[in-house]
């Protein structure tokens, strides 16, 4: 999912918060590189035995302008470090959990 932004906004906020509004249960994973060679927040969300992998980030529009989590974006635009335009995306995919297996 994209979302483009002209002014920083509390409207936009974690998509871990609409996960945990539909009965998700959340929980945070280690950051993942995007395609773009930037850090992208990640989370799993668990409902009624499926998980799901989340991740999502804020690009800018100038050159290197990434933030992996919608609150430090939020704080650069509304301190005037970036004035955008922004583009939040979000990627959801089945996850893959593997278990490790007793020696």
């Amino acid at each position: 999912m994209l979302r483009r932004l002209s002014a920083a906004t509390r409207k936009l906020h974690p998509a871990s918060d609409c996960f945990r509004a539909i009965g998700y249960s959340v929980e945070p994973v280690a950051m993942r590189i995007a395609p773009d060679g930037k850090p992208a927040a990640c989370f799993t969300a668990t409902r009624d035995g499926h998980t799901l992998l989340a991740c999502e980030q804020v690009r800018g529009i100038q050159a290197g302008e990434a933030w992996p989590d919608i609150s430090s974006w939020y704080w650069a635009a509304l301190l005037g470090r970036s004035t955008g335009p922004w583009t939040a995306s979000l990627t959801v995919e089945q996850a893959s959990l593997t278990t490790a297996t007793p020696e």
